[in-house]
């Protein structure tokens, strides 16, 4: 599986086409799975057939139904991508279904996982998405989003009930966060819960018990219109290799996850959070060790890079081929279209030739493209081909590890261009063979680069 997260204004904004430009696209890169923004944090619906018209982003066109019609045809997979907790428009309708700040009160835009309000109104958008014809129903924003959040009297009812101190549970939270004069230890709690403190584990058990019987929720009204659909969660990293500081922090059980959904994203974005480039395999691993199939996210915005794109995904696809993770490691999603771009290469072992395809889909023109060479695959010849200006340069490297195309307008906007590379070495349809770096002036581009066979038509 390989996919992206997209949002539907990014359909729109390319046109009444915008549908079919997308999923050609996607057919090019690899696509097999589209996650389409339909509910964002602002809480509006970008779908037409709802009972809730009052809050339709817009009222012109149905960007789901058109995306379903184009991907299908190209056998891509549509999944509904759904803002779960956050909601702005229905928090500023429905102020008391606000989560509660332990200070300030209901502040933020994140929803009380059990009101029954939006219970049913979550219910009920899931059941109108299941009667489209997606494939499946992804749920984002699926947690509380810091441990200060959700601590209003009835949270505190509940916590009594299940048996917590609220006195020690106050001090926990007040002393994490340095509230009502206490010295602030941000790790007050988490240190506590490791040392098997009762109340900051049923402070743990009772966030990762709101989650878990919201996600229920929603996925058996889903399953009450189609019963086949695929749930899918995007879910903080934490969960996979920290679960004191999941629970506490998210409310999220990478335990529960793996009884709730088909498969879960964990968006390791390894540059947010100052990993390594392998850091993804080891989240992937210890995710599928809590009994959960994967399709990891990857990072393809701010500190992403072409190198770091495509080295995450060679590892993971490292991980595919392991026997003890393949069953498990599906795929790879990329966050989000629109934060990058990709290069198609198709190449042909018998006659030692490779053409790059690439699309300007951006604002101005190009006016540098890097081939680079890997994994033992050195180029002997280069050419400029249909698309790009003639008046170009392409220079192949003295010891051919690479090819630089330069020119003012190499592929002016909207245009479509293709170069045309020898090599020498046998390329291996399990390694990388080349990395493309796409450049507008000296700002170089995230580029995902695509690999096929030209004589087996594979995408590798």
């Amino acid at each position: 599986m390989f996919g992206k997260w997209i949002w539907g204004g990014t359909v729109a904004d390319l046109g009444t086409d915008g549908a079919e430009i997308i999923a050609s696209r996607c057919a090019d890169e690899g696509i097999t799975d589209l996650y389409l923004l339909v509910k964002g944090t602002g809480g509006k619906l970008s779908y037409l057939k709802t009972q809730y018209t009052d809050i339709l982003s817009r009222k012109d066109r149905d960007v789901l139904q058109e995306t379903i019609d184009a991907a299908h045809k190209r056998g891509i997979r549509v999944h509904a991508w759904i803002c779960v907790m956050r909601d702005e428009t229905y928090k500023a309708n429905h102020n008391d279904a606000g989560v509660w700040q332990y200070v300030r009160g209901r502040d933020n835009k994140f929803i009380t996982p059990y009101n029954e309000g939006y219970r049913e109104y979550i219910g009920n958008v899931a059941k109108e998405l299941a009667a489209y014809g997606i494939d499946g129903l992804h749920l984002d924003y699926f947690r509380y989003n810091h441990n200060a959040n959700g601590w209003s009297s009835e949270d505190f009812e509940r916590l009594a009930a299940m048996g917590a101190d609220l006195e020690r549970v106050k001090e926990l939270i007040e002393t994490t966060n340095g509230y009502n004069g206490r010295v602030e230890d941000q790790n007050y709690v988490l240190n506590a819960y490791r040392n098997n403190d009762p109340d900051a584990i049923i402070i743990s058990k009772y966030r990762t018990k709101n989650i878990r019987e919201l996600a229920e929720h929603i996925i058996k009204e889903a399953k009450t219109v189609n019963p086949n659909l695929i749930f899918s969660g995007a879910t903080m990293p934490e969960g996979a290799y920290d679960s004191g500081y999941a629970g506490l922090n998210y409310g999220q059980s990478y335990d529960d996850a793996a009884k709730l959904y088909d498969y879960i994203c964990p968006m390791a974005y390894s540059g947010t959070y100052g990993k390594p480039e392998t850091w993804v395999v080891d989240v992937a691993e210890k995710a599928i060790a809590k009994g959960n199939r994967v399709v990891m996210g990857i990072q393809a915005f701010d500190e992403a890079t072409s190198d770091r794109i495509m080295a995450e995904t060679e590892n993971l696809r490292e991980l595919m081929r392991n026997p003890t993770y393949a069953k498990d490691m599906l795929g790879v999603a990329f966050f989000r279209s629109g934060t990058f771009d990709y290069a198609k290469a198709t190449y042909d072992n018998a006659n030692k030739r490779i053409t790059v395809k690439i699309g300007n889909t951006g604002s101005s023109a190009y006016t540098k493209i890097c081939v680079e060479g890997k994994n033992g695959i050195k180029f002997t010849n280069a050419a400029i081909g249909e698309g790009f200006d003639r008046n170009a340069t392409a220079s192949v490297a003295s010891n051919g590890s690479s090819v630089v195309f330069e020119g003012d307008e190499l592929l002016p906007v909207d245009k479509i261009g293709y170069l045309c590379l020898e090599y020498e070495g046998d390329i291996d349809p399990a390694r990388l063979p080349l990395l493309v770096h796409i450049y507008r002036s000296s700002d170089e581009m995230r580029i995902y680069t695509a690999v096929w066979d030209a004589n087996a038509d594979n995408y590798n």
